[in-house]
């Protein structure tokens, strides 16, 4: 293999990983590692370095984790909106559900976009923040998902949107989806230039 795949290398360096690191992952991926290897290496090395920014500066880290919710809930309140409403309305009237699935569908997935660009757009110096928010939704989802079945009763109302429509019943495909649609993003939030270190 002739280094890093280049993708690997371009997220590595908006992430604000040190350069070293990245020599030393590009020195051994020459070494014959297959891309697989790559890009587990990679994800562990985002994964530790966010892991390492909520346990070395957990305000900061909570005051980002707060901000990426606060836009996510704000977004799944717009489900409620009057026009909105009138399709979910209709939809117990006629029993015909796709126009309020699919405009809650777009809602919930803007939701998760917009969320993971305001962290990163206000946490621009330690975009780490984008993983570590990204795992606190993941661990929201399987919460609420399991929610119902442990107390025996309904979801509050605004985490409906995050597990009737985030969390499809084709084998709950938004664990993948969001957690996709939220890094990439993200990314898109970053700076072409690496970050300055916080």
């Amino acid at each position: 293999m002739s280094g890093l795949p280049r993708l690997a290398g371009d997220a590595l360096q908006r992430f604000g990983v040190e350069a070293a690191l990245i020599g030393d992952l590009d020195e051994s991926a020459r070494t014959g590692r297959s891309r697989l290897w790559c890009w587990y290496q990679v994800t562990g090395v985002l994964c530790l370095s966010s892991w390492r920014l909520g346990v070395t500066r957990p305000v900061y880290a909570a005051r980002g984790i707060a901000i990426g919710w606060s836009a996510l809930v704000g977004t799944f309140m717009l489900i409620d909106a009057p026009p909105i409403d009138r399709l979910r309305v209709e939809g117990y009237r006629t029993g015909e559900w796709t126009a309020f699935w699919l405009v809650a569908g777009v809602l919930s997935y803007l939701g998760f976009a917009l969320s993971a660009w305001v962290v990163v757009r206000v946490h621009r110096r330690t975009p780490g923040l984008l993983v570590l928010y990204t795992a606190t939704v993941l661990l929201g989802l399987g919460l609420s998902a399991m929610l119902p079945a442990l107390t025996r009763g309904p979801l509050p109302h605004l985490l409906f949107p995050l597990v009737s429509v985030t969390l499809p019943y084709q084998w709950r495909s938004g664990f993948v989806l969001a957690p996709a649609v939220m890094l990439i993003a993200g990314t898109f939030a970053l700076r072409r230039t690496r970050p300055s270190s916080a």
